[in-house]
């Protein structure tokens, strides 16, 4: 008995989400009872009928047994002890807080302010450079490499002129002054 309630309270608790719950549970309670009714009769060798007379108890299904001399019983679970099933769930799905993630990242706040972060180019159309991870330009030599090590980020906001030198080798390092990159740096 302890096994039925149990696994039926489970299927229960798991189904009473759906949108039309309540029928669907009922049939499958009368399917799941007539189970319970047809294993108790085949055990006690009687009929479905006399097991549910027998277990029928102020409108409930009731087993009663003995432990010593001492009468317990245990209710067969019913869907009327789960309340009322829509009042119960009504607020299962709350929609998650997604405020806390529409600020955007770092990076886009970044690509977002128009600016070129290598040479302060505010005007035209920006991409963005990525390496793979930090350590490949470890020894930064060059000094976009230097400002993305400095800033500890492996993307680097250029404009289009600075992006394609970039990528062909002749990426000046005079673009802009010592001064105007250590304050691009912090």
């Amino acid at each position: 008995m302890s096994t039925y309630n149990a696994e039926f309270r489970g299927l229960a608790n798991y189904y009473a989400l759906a949108h039309d719950a309540k029928q669907k549970l009922n049939k499958l309670q009368y399917i799941w009872q007539g189970s319970l009714l047809r294993t108790l009769a085949d055990k006690h060798k009687t009929s479905v009928k006399k097991q549910h007379q027998r277990l029928r108890h102020d409108g409930d299904m009731v087993v009663k047994y003995r432990v010593g001399n001492e009468e317990r019983t245990r209710q067969v679970f019913n869907l009327k002890y789960l309340k009322d099933l829509r009042k119960a769930w009504d607020q299962v799905d709350l929609l998650p807080n997604t405020f806390v993630y529409s600020s955007g990242t770092e990076l886009r706040k970044r690509y977002n302010a128009q600016q070129c972060e290598y040479c302060g180019k505010q005007q035209g159309y920006f991409e963005v450079h990525h390496v793979r991870k930090l350590s490949d330009i470890k020894d930064g030599k060059e000094a976009w490499q230097k400002l993305m090590i400095a800033r500890r980020r492996k993307t680097l906001v250029l404009c289009v002129e600075c992006h394609d030198q970039l990528h062909a080798g002749k990426l000046p390092s005079w673009k802009r002054s010592n001064r105007e990159m250590e304050s691009a740096i912090r």
